[in-house]
């Protein structure tokens, strides 16, 4: 079984545990697609500026696992074509980063989609029309380049079919940009509608809103898994390390 050519593959993500961009994004470089080098010339035909990519094997429990993270310059906001440099944007200034980059269209196209539905729930959880919603955390450099590595992979891959369990959610509080949030905040609350949920037993948020935006626009189906034939999987380790919080993972097979 070649991963690479996979036509007729099934992607099954395990998000029982926690799930979130970064984390995406490791899980489908742990399970070899595409490549940091790789990634690294896509995503710079963005025009961002003051960040690196940073992949590492880590140790999580007994597992190992991929880190992938977005390293940015200290004091840079990711300066680029259209881009203020506070690191707050609207959904207009991220679109014209995505839309107006080399990027093929389909990845264009999944970014943008990703974020129309990030900027659809922060306006249903701060009661403001689309046009006001301004990106805080979900606006910086390394979130933004998170959501597009994500489409690079899965268009690398291209699966003809993703399902994905239940997300677990974590309960407790986080501190945001906003203040203190219950958890899941109020725009991932938004996102979670019509996805399956558990609370799970760990204090703390495990699911981010980039990592429900991205399992809920990617997955066709939600639930148990249907049978198939698992060829590989795949572990993604958060950067933020959460007591009791697993990783991402990832199953790759076909029927």
């Amino acid at each position: 079984y070649t991963i690479g050519a996979m036509a007729g593959s099934v992607l099954n993500i395990d998000s029982c545990n926690r799930v979130a961009g970064d984390m995406f994004v490791g899980a489908l470089l742990d399970l070899a697609i595409g490549s940091i080098g790789m990634l690294d010339a896509e995503l710079r035909k963005l025009g961002l500026e003051g960040w690196s990519l940073s992949c590492e094997k880590v140790r999580i429990g007994s597992m190992s696992a991929t880190r992938f993270a977005v390293v940015v310059e200290t004091g840079g906001g990711g300066a680029g074509v259209g881009v203020s440099s506070s690191g707050v944007r609207d959904l207009r200034e991220i679109k014209e980063i995505i839309g107006s980059s080399g990027l093929p269209a389909r990845v264009r196209e999944d970014a943008a989609a990703i974020y129309r539905r990030l900027g659809e729930a922060e306006a249903g959880a701060h009661g403001c029309s689309l046009g006001e919603v301004h990106f805080h955390e979900l606006g910086m450099v390394d979130s933004i380049l998170d959501v597009v590595a994500v489409c690079v992979l899965m268009g690398e891959l291209e699966p003809a079919e993703v399902t994905c369990s239940p997300v677990a959610t974590g309960y407790g509080s986080v501190e945001t940009m906003h203040g203190v949030m219950p958890v899941p905040a109020p725009a991932t609350e938004r996102l979670l509608r019509g996805v399956p949920t558990v609370q799970g037993e760990v204090a703390g948020e495990l699911a981010t809103p980039t990592g429900v935006a991205l399992v809920s626009y990617f997955a066709d189906d939600f639930g148990s898994i249907t049978p198939f034939r698992l060829a590989a999987e795949g572990y993604g380790a958060g950067g933020k390390e959460i007591e009791g919080g697993g990783v991402l993972r990832m199953f790759l097979g076909d029927y």
